[in-house]
């Protein structure tokens, strides 16, 4: 689980550092909420798209 977010900050990162949209591996439901206020916390923007079991988290340029 700490992988999983990890992974989230890194793409935080690239986003805060490039300025272009980073989309994340699919998740459950709790990790999507959890990388969704972590992007909130940075003030960038998220979605998520797709269909269960391959629902994923995009992580946008801020607002």
């Amino acid at each position: 689980m700490v992988d999983v977010f990890r992974e989230t900050e890194d793409a935080i990162a690239k986003v805060l550092d490039e300025g272009r949209p980073v989309e994340l591996p699919p998740a459950n439901s709790y990790v999507r909420r959890v990388q969704h206020q972590l992007a909130t916390r940075y003030n960038l923007d998220s979605t998520s798209s797709g269909k269960e079991p391959q629902r994923r988290v995009k992580i946008l340029p801020g607002r």
